[in-house]
């Protein structure tokens, strides 16, 4: 679950969800942390990277991780 100190909003990660949370460390490239998630859980590359661009396209929405551009 995360939670946006400033707003109140909350979110629910599922599994793979949480693994890209875990792997923001500001340094990963996405299609490293892409690569690291085909590898864990064998779901094939297209749908990891669009699922994992949604994800991260969600969460810089509601404020939560900014873009490496941005910073």
């Amino acid at each position: 679950m995360l939670v946006n100190l400033q707003t109140g909003a909350a979110f629910k990660l599922n599994r793979v969800g949480a693994a890209v949370w875990k792997r923001l460390d500001g340094t990963s490239p996405v299609t490293e942390i892409v690569s690291e998630l085909d590898r864990q859980y064998g779901v094939g590359l297209e749908v990891l990277r669009r699922d994992v661009t949604a994800l991260l396209e969600d969460l810089q929405k509601q404020g939560l991780v900014v873009s490496p551009d941005s910073a």
